[in-house]
């Protein structure tokens, strides 16, 4: 069976890297939306050194965001960590003060 990339002459490690760039430039798109919408609501926005890093640098700023600034940036904004209740019947159940 030929592969889709054959088609146009291209080797077979061609089109593992053509995948990879593509994946990785639409990672980096991701990012550079997230990094617009969420840091730029913040007083301490560090939303311009981010955007240069992601578009000049690549996919390691935007990894290095995804992991380490976004999940912080998500959290303040109240996204993604459903808020704990307490469990049925413990509400009459209040410490002392």
């Amino acid at each position: 069976m030929t592969s889709f990339f054959a088609f146009f002459g291209l080797p077979g490690h061609l089109e593992l890297l053509m995948v990879v760039a593509l994946v990785s430039l639409i990672f980096q798109t991701w990012m550079i939306v997230d990094v617009a919408t969420y840091e730029s609501n913040r007083p301490d926005s560090q939303l311009l050194m981010w955007l240069l890093l992601i578009i000049f640098l690549g996919p390691i700023p935007a990894l290095i965001y995804c992991f380490v600034r976004r999940p912080h940036n998500r959290r303040l904004a109240g996204i993604g960590h459903a808020q704990q209740q307490p469990p049925a019947g413990d509400s009459d159940k209040r410490p002392p003060h």
